[in-house]
């Protein structure tokens, strides 16, 4: 199973030449469009190995496609996730910029205000304060403003420092996440 959190521009993924070695299955946001066999992940799609349960969550703005995933250990708890992998949708003090999709039609504007509503109205309330946060990367890349050294993080953390997840409306938000962004990759 290849679980892919968006389409990455910034790198070359890989998931391609790992299914053809190993015949895995690749999943992605229900929004990918794909030239390859892929499965779509709708909100609340459940994928069950061992003792972990994987929960999809469609959450587009860096990306239309964009997903995240809570990851919950049914030993300890099948109710509360422990985790989230948040891909680029969410990184250590930032989210993950929403000006990229340009080249495919999609306006930063438009971007942005999916992304409001995916942190929002959708992973802010079923994240729980100390689940951890786990972001696709760290800083280094272009795919947010000021993205932290850390690796990870806890929601409770987030909420507290993550400018973008502080109490705003849609509208604010949106310019504050558009503004100041880098020129963006070729």
């Amino acid at each position: 199973m290849l679980m892919l959190t968006h389409f990455h521009a910034d790198f070359v993924a890989g998931h391609l030449e790992l299914r053809d070695r190993v015949g895995a299955q690749i999943h992605l946001g229900a929004a990918a469009r794909t030239e390859y066999a892929a499965t779509g992940m709708h909100d609340n799609d459940e994928l069950d190995f061992g003792n972990v349960r994987l929960v999809s969550l469609e959450t587009p703005g860096h990306t239309p496609e964009s997903m995240c995933l809570l990851a919950f250990d049914l030993a300890q708890d099948n109710e509360v996730p422990q985790a989230v992998l948040t891909g680029d949708t969410m990184f250590i003090g930032d989210v993950g910029r929403p000006d990229l999709g340009a080249s495919v039609g999609w306006t930063a504007h438009d971007l942005a205000s999916l992304l409001y509503d995916s942190l929002h109205t959708k992973l802010l309330p079923c994240v729980p304060d100390e689940a951890l946060v786990y972001p696709a990367h760290s800083a280094g890349s272009l795919c947010g403003k000021s993205l932290s050294e850390e690796t990870f993080s806890t929601m409770g953390v987030q909420r507290q420092y993550n400018y973008a997840l502080q109490p705003m409306d849609k509208e604010t938000f949106i310019k504050l996440v558009t503004a100041d962004q880098q020129e963006a990759p070729i």
